[in-house]
């Protein structure tokens, strides 16, 4: 499972202020993937422990061995999944949601509804969960952040998802193309600093100028 890497993927920041310069843990949920590896190396770079989590274990292996993280096989739809990814984790300092999933395609009245539940499993409840593991730990500490990642469908739908339509998307952009995995790291890397302290319940658009 892995974050939508489409234009107007979004990051916010809702924890408590300060995460100690780098000196923890960094968990990132579906880590394997384009958006989830790239953030992975960008904080393995500020100087946190990283422990990824994904259900591919082959991408995930591939992923630990290329950055040096640590990876936890974990699916998401799982709550004793989650649990036991972040009791292997310890003391998280940074949390970044980024696991997400596409679903299925297709009308409405077509897509099996194990399927919805499965999409909003992953990419809504997980995130939720996740944040309720670690939460309680960093305000006691009174340190640490929670990033969620969230593609650009999240405030604007496409019909079907057509791949039609997907292909087009970058034509809705000011910039005119996608924004490149490495982007949305560096802001998580900004939200997961101390630069941050002062940040906390916000929306950073990383989209492209995504209409």
């Amino acid at each position: 499972m892995t974050a939508d890497s489409g234009p107007g993927t979004l990051a916010a920041q809702a924890a408590a202020p300060g995460t100690a310069g780098g000196n923890g843990t960094a968990l990132v949920t579906g880590g394997a993937g384009g958006i989830g590896s790239a953030i992975a190396r960008r904080l393995r770079a500020d100087g946190f422990r990283v422990v990824i989590t994904d259900v591919d274990r082959a991408a995930g292996e591939r992923v630990r061995h290329d950055l040096q993280v640590e990876f936890i096989r974990c699916d998401c739809a799982s709550e004793p999944d989650m649990r036991h990814a972040v009791r292997l984790s310890g003391p998280v300092q940074v949390l970044v949601n980024n696991v997400g999933i596409r679903g299925a395609t297709g009308a409405i009245w077509q897509i099996p509804v194990d399927d919805f539940r499965r999409t909003i499993e992953v990419n809504t409840v997980s995130h939720i969960v996740m944040s309720q593991l670690v939460a309680p730990a960093m305000m006691q500490r009174r340190s640490g952040a929670i990033i969620m990642i969230a593609s650009g469908a999240a405030r604007t739908g496409a019909v079907g998802r057509s791949p039609y339509g997907i292909s087009k998307i970058m034509s809705r952009t000011s910039l005119k193309r996608l924004v490149d995995p490495a982007e949305v790291a560096a802001a998580v890397s900004y939200l997961a600093s101390d630069d941050a302290i002062g940040v906390t319940g916000v929306f950073l658009d990383i989209s492209g100028g995504f209409e």
